[in-house]
């Protein structure tokens, strides 16, 4: 399923700053746009989720920078998140989209991507 920017959401008359202040409201408006024939599973977000989930165990990480990058597709700006880093990580290129996130918000965020509802 399609993670909308926070941009697109306000544009639609949503009361919303920014995707990653309550996940579980911004999650809510991303399923309420959600477009029927692009709720197919990406791979590369289930491989995340699967490394997330042995990091969370292995490292019990609290908190993550999530790395993602924002895209128009047919008018409509989506959110992709495609990789994660742990707090100690030192953000190399001011360019990329980042964002500090709990890990659990993360788990949900990729679950959404899935199409698997929380």
């Amino acid at each position: 399923m399609i993670l909308f920017s926070a941009e697109y959401l306000k544009n639609k008359g949503e009361a919303i700053t920014y995707e990653f202040d309550d996940v579980d409201k911004y999650l809510k408006l991303c399923e309420k746009y959600q477009i029927k024939e692009t709720s197919e599973c990406l791979i590369e977000s289930l491989n995340l989720l699967n490394e997330l989930t042995a990091d969370i165990a292995m490292f019990d990480y609290k908190e993550v920078y999530i790395f993602f990058i924002i895209k128009e597709i047919e008018g409509v700006e989506t959110l992709y998140i495609y990789d994660y880093a742990d707090t100690d990580y030192i953000i190399q290129d001011a360019k990329e989209n980042f964002a500090k996130v709990k890990s659990k918000d993360l788990v949900k965020m990729l679950l959404f991507q899935l199409g698997e509802k929380n």
